[in-house]
């Protein structure tokens, strides 16, 4: 159980390519829907997935910033190939752990202490012919717990949800702050008030309606992205290369086909009479 054939996944492979490429598709698509749908819950949240190989992209881009900020990341076409191809590697080793050792254990152990009970006691039933199914489609759902224990474990939120109170609170005593602590280079201190609150004004306005409930959503969509996977992994007979390339899809679509450029801050254009053009500042 804990080997992998490599010269018996090739034959699978070349056995039916179109049936287990169709599913690896499939499964990226969801898995990278999936991811999407959870970084919108809590923008400006490292996501967990990849955040070592962003993190790693961020450095060989050359950024000095760790995590660098995403309007920085997505606007280099060397961040986002440097992120891809280290997701691509890592996605092989996630697979092989996830779909290729331990969910043929979980089938072994789910045959051998349910299935066979099963099937004795369901001798003259029609439903006994498919208490075999059990053990394989037990394992494809047990597997993705991983996932989303693994989301539920991490550091308490931060990001958007946090700043948003900060940001209403600085808006509040921003007359007194600046009256108090007036910049040197500005006569008025009330145009800097100004001009501050209608920064405020703009990040409010595109953040306060994150959508709240992240702490059991992310779970969810991690599990759901996850059982992608296993399941790929199952109607193709066993074939790695479906989680695998369902994983690598995902990877495709959240750094070449998503632009994320703008999800994380908010761009305003200040009025002539309080700055010197009209150029969105951020």
């Amino acid at each position: 159980i804990l080997s992998i054939h490599w010269s018996t996944e090739f034959q699978q492979l070349l056995a039916d390519p179109l049936l287990i490429v169709s599913l690896g598709l499939v499964a990226g698509i969801i898995l990278g829907t999936c991811r999407d749908q959870s970084r919108s819950l809590l923008p400006g949240v490292e996501e967990y997935n990849g955040k070592l190989e962003r993190i790693l992209a961020d450095a060989m881009d050359g950024n000095f910033a760790l995590p660098a900020p995403y309007h920085y990341r997505y606007s280099s076409n060397n961040w986002k190939l440097f992120a891809l191809v280290g997701e691509s590697i890592a996605a092989i080793n996630v697979s092989i752990f996830m779909n290729g050792l331990l969910q043929p254990v979980l089938i072994r152990f789910a045959s051998d202490s349910l299935v066979w009970r099963l099937v004795n006691a369901t001798l003259d039933s029609p439903i006994g012919q498919y208490i075999a199914l059990v053990g394989p489609w037990s394992a494809a759902f047990l597997v993705p717990l991983l996932a989303a224990i693994r989301e539920t474990a991490k550091e308490p939120f931060d990001g958007i949800p946090a700043e948003y109170q900060g940001v209403l609170r600085a808006k509040q005593t921003a007359g007194a702050y600046f009256n108090m602590n007036a910049p040197k280079d500005v006569k008025h201190p009330i145009e800097t008030t100004a001009a501050f609150q209608l920064l405020a004004d703009g990040w409010i306005d595109k953040f306060e309606h994150v959508e709240a409930g992240a702490e059991w959503k992310q779970p969810v969509l991690a599990y759901a992205g996850s059982l992608a996977c296993a399941t790929a992994w199952q109607l193709s007979g066993g074939a790695l290369v479906a989680p695998c390339l369902a994983r690598v899809v995902a990877a495709a679509i959240t750094y070449i086909i998503l632009d994320e450029q703008e999800s994380c801050r908010a761009s305003v254009v200040l009025p002539s009479s309080l700055s010197d053009d009209d150029e969105p500042c951020c």
